[in-house]
């Protein structure tokens, strides 16, 4: 494109004159070239002065190459980074998970993942005119986890050398695959699959613990305080 410059030059009879170009816009010497973004061809970026050849995306990453998820609970959307020029196109291949989207125009995952499924490899293609990168993620999604868990009584009173237990929790939420008891439980107890806890304690004490149940979605806790205390008297009789 050409625009007016405001002076120009130009030979008569072999002399060199200025010409003023307010005066006389329409002369040839009063037209300097301007490039706009229409001048860029589709391999090429503009500058806001010039085009210049447009620059590959690379280093794709979404900060993550690993993704344990639950079925049925909203992703924090995921963002990608990338050195060069933006991506025109995205691709993912294979599919994402059911619940899961990719933004065509702005490489953003997110979505609510449906049913559980095996760790699996996604790769994920940013490109443009100039070329391609790629970033795997790997995503496993399982079901939900526990997220709430409470026993029926908060202290477990206990004699020394009698069977005693507390039912198991009410569990709210998934499955629970495994318990954990910080410290643990007195000497004669111990926790069951269900999270009910039995057994026989064989010294006197007076404990508070931490019970937590996990899956691979996550993990919950609660308080148990548990007291062992001695037998009470029976039988007892005056002379």
């Amino acid at each position: 494109m050409l625009a007016s410059g405001c002076l120009g030059m130009f030979d008569q009879e072999g002399d060199s004159e200025v010409v003023d170009c307010h005066e006389n816009p329409s002369h040839q010497e009063c037209f300097v070239p301007v490039i706009t973004e229409d001048d860029c061809t589709p391999s090429q970026i503009f500058t806001g002065d010039y085009c210049r050849a447009m620059i590959m995306p690379s280093s794709l990453s979404y900060g993550i190459e690993e993704m344990i998820i639950s079925s049925g609970v909203e992703i924090q959307p995921l963002t990608p980074s990338f050195n060069g020029d933006g991506p025109q196109n995205w691709l993912v291949n294979p599919r994402l998970p059911e619940g899961l989207s990719l933004n065509r125009q702005t490489g953003v995952i997110s979505g609510t993942p449906g049913a559980p499924t095996n760790m699996a490899g996604y790769a994920i293609i940013a490109s443009n005119s100039a070329g391609h990168s790629t970033s795997i993620i790997e995503i496993e999604i399982v079901a939900p986890g526990p997220h709430s868990i409470r026993y029926q009584i908060e202290i477990l009173s206990c004699e020394i050398g009698r069977y005693c237990e507390i039912y198991a929790p009410l569990i709210l939420g998934g499955d629970v695959e495994s318990w954990e008891v910080e410290p643990p439980l007195p000497e004669g107890l111990r926790i069951m699959e269900d999270g009910s806890i039995q057994g026989t304690p064989s010294s006197l004490g007076d404990s508070n613990h931490t019970i937590t149940a996990s899956s691979l979605a996550g993990a919950v806790s609660t308080q148990l305080q548990i007291v062992t205390l001695h037998e009470p008297p029976y039988a007892l009789q005056y002379p």
